[in-house]
């Protein structure tokens, strides 16, 4: 079977092979074939017949290096550059390779700081912890800003992975690797478009090809039942409040029926469901019988001890007792379970050392009541407190600084009143948000967790007793308290009067201030009562992001078929199977549901054989996973500044 004139070729203005649209005879090529590899890069080889050892004028070929288009049937159907001329006698041995080889060529670079802070652009790019297809489109529009030919089309969603390390790798390398991270996701080039665009599929949503066997059909298929993954557990490592390491793990599914005790947010799993808070945030639960049966959510939060699950929409109808339910792939005893190690010792067993040091604080606002920081920052007050075991009578907010009090106390609205202040430095600072702290103090490696500031604060403490006009004794508490006021008048006696209410003021009130400036820390973090402040570790543990677990077992959880199909025709490429799934009629029952994922295709133009390789998506262990995402064992941590 000769190669069909509907097949043709053109290359470049002022090229040996020109831009001339010609078909593979005239220019005397033949073995023509086109092949899209699975994560590789698409060619067209084909050879040619010279007349001489010394090509003449006539001899048309590509050159190295210049650009070359494949047109089927008058559409653009391949497209690249010559990266190979090999003459082997009068034979020359021609290679078109598409966008993928300059993938190859272009590293994959991002800016770095080192350490005296100067940048530089190196051969690293860490990836956020977010979708795989955001990730991959960076690596693609990164590539495409640095002049490879190619842009971004349309891709798939995917689950969001942990951060991403990928070093001293192509672009095209990098986007294997992170295609690879979900199994059943399809990649390939559109080379229809003027710029070729790279693309990917899902299998639960890809376009389904359905191939009917026969006698054309050449058939070899296997079933990897060794692939399917039921159930996914994602090891990590988190830290509790006092900074320790805690093991933790999230769970790709779950079944089973309902407790009593749902509520229109929530439902109560079943009591042999995970006992670890979190497990299964971030998966989808559907309600398959009984009350509130058809329906799905997304979990929000779970609490192992509890076995209630929060969903992120309330229920139409909430579940009951008589609800079975499936997390996410479920659970199955036909199938393969996985562990997935994302942080922990299994990966860098040489971590940095922990700090456990501990602070107890309490703090009250540094706007408000500042009474309690008078108590337990003044020395006069501390001093009359530990003497008489009290200050009783009515004790006033300390209300700040002012000039003289003959007829009273000044209040906020006095023009006398100064308020109270915070210095530091000597200039005044805004309490505005900060809180004083009155039990504890602030060591060196906490003052930037909690924005510490050092300020000195000027106030005033007012105390006050009622009584009748010469006929009241003053407890000992209250003269102490006189005897120790200065007020800016330089009066020592706490007997300032005013009369409140009754005639002939015969109810009095006295009440003595006591001027205090004392240094305080100021903070951001609120601890109302007494709370033991750990000091923080100085890295944190990568963790998965919710959904993860489930989101891989979706990705593994399927039949895998893996073979070849071939077939001929006279002019083959009419219909496209890249990013496609296929199911065969007319063979074996399950073939004919087993959506294969197609993971090449190959073009014979001159015998007209297409063949397609389906299946196998690459499968990660525990290990292979994390060195999938990370250069290096200790990219597990992530180092806090």
């Amino acid at each position: 079977m000769s190669i069909s004139p509907q097949w043709t070729i053109e290359g470049e203005t002022g090229k040996r092979l020109n831009a001339t649209t010609r078909t593979f005879a005239e220019i005397k090529a033949f073995g023509v074939v086109i092949d899209f590899p699975d994560l590789g890069v698409d060619t067209c080889k084909f050879a040619i017949r010279i007349a001489s050892l010394v090509p003449a004028g006539g001899d048309l070929y590509p050159e190295e290096g210049q650009k070359v288009t494949v047109f089927r049937s008058g559409s653009r159907f391949f497209q690249g550059k010559c990266t190979s001329v090999e003459q082997d006698g009068r034979l020359l041995r021609i290679v078109i390779s598409g966008v993928g080889w300059d993938l190859e060529q272009e590293p994959l670079t991002s800016t770095q700081t080192d350490s005296i802070g100067a940048t530089a652009e190196r051969m690293s790019y860490a990836f956020a912890s977010q979708s795989l297809a955001t990730s991959l489109s960076t690596i693609i529009t990164t590539a495409a800003t640095r002049g490879v030919p190619i842009a971004v089309g349309s891709l798939a969603s995917t689950f969001a992975a942990p951060e991403i390390t990928l070093k001293q790798m192509s672009c095209a390398q990098a986007a294997a690797d992170i295609v690879r991270l979900t199994p059943d996701l399809m990649a390939w080039i559109d080379y229809a478009p003027t710029t070729p665009t790279y693309n990917t599929a899902r299998r639960k949503s890809a376009t389904v090809r359905t191939l009917t066997a026969g006698d054309n059909l050449s058939i070899r298929l296997r079933k990897e039942i060794q692939l399917k993954r039921d159930s996914i557990t994602v090891a990590f490592v988190t830290r509790g409040t006092d900074g320790r390491r805690v093991f933790a793990e999230q769970l790709s599914g779950d079944a089973g029926t309902a407790q009593s005790g749902s509520t229109s947010t929530t439902i109560k799993l079943r009591s042999a469901a995970s006992s670890n808070s979190g497990s299964y945030v971030g998966a989808e639960i559907t309600i398959l019988t009984g009350t509130g049966s058809g329906q799905t959510r997304t979990i929000s939060a779970y609490n192992g001890t509890t076995k209630v699950a929060t969903v992120s929409t309330a229920w139409t109808t909430t579940p009951s007792n008589t609800s079975t339910y499936r997390i996410g792939g479920g659970l199955s005893s036909t199938g393969t379970g996985e562990v997935y190690v994302v942080s922990g010792e299994e990966i860098d067993t040489t971590l940095p050392n922990d700090y456990f040091d501990s602070v107890k604080l309490q703090t009250i606002s540094a706007t408000g009541d500042l009474t309690a920081a008078a108590r337990a920052l003044d020395d006069n007050l501390k001093g009359i407190i530990a003497q008489y075991g009290t200050i009783g009578g009515s004790v006033t907010t300390v209300i700040g600084y002012w000039t003289g009090f003959s007829s009273g106390p000044k209040t906020a609205s006095s023009s006398t009143f100064a308020g109270t202040v915070y210095k530091a430095n000597g200039s005044v600072i805004s309490a505005t948000g900060k809180q004083v702290v009155i039990a504890g103090d602030i060591p060196d490696w906490l003052v930037n967790e909690v924005g510490a500031v050092k300020a000195d604060l000027t106030c005033a403490y007012v105390a006050s007793i009622t009584g009748s006009n010469g006929s009241t004794t003053f407890p000992n508490w209250f003269t102490a308290l006189g005897s120790r006021n200065i007020d800016t008048k330089g009066q020592t006696g706490a007997f300032a009067n005013a009369s409140t209410s009754g005639t002939g003021n015969t109810t009095w009130i006295w009440w003595v201030a006591v001027p205090i400036s004392v240094s305080v820390w100021l903070i951001d973090n609120s601890y109302p009562t007494l709370t033991t402040v750990y000091r923080p570790a100085d890295y944190s543990f990568v963790n998965p992001p919710d959904g993860f677990a489930s989101g891989m077992q979706e990705s593994n959880g399927f039949d895998v078929y893996s073979g070849d199909i071939s077939w001929k025709s006279a002019l083959p490429g009419g219909t496209r199977y890249r990013g496609t799934v296929i199911n065969l009629d007319g063979h074996r029952t399950e073939y004919a549901s087993m959506k294969a994922c197609v993971r090449g295709e190959t073009l014979d133009l001159d015998s007209g054989l297409t063949t397609i390789s389906v299946g196998a998506p690459p499968r990660f262990s525990y290990r292979s996973f994390m060195d999938r995402i990370r250069s290096r064992a200790s990219d597990n941590i992530r180092y806090l500044t």
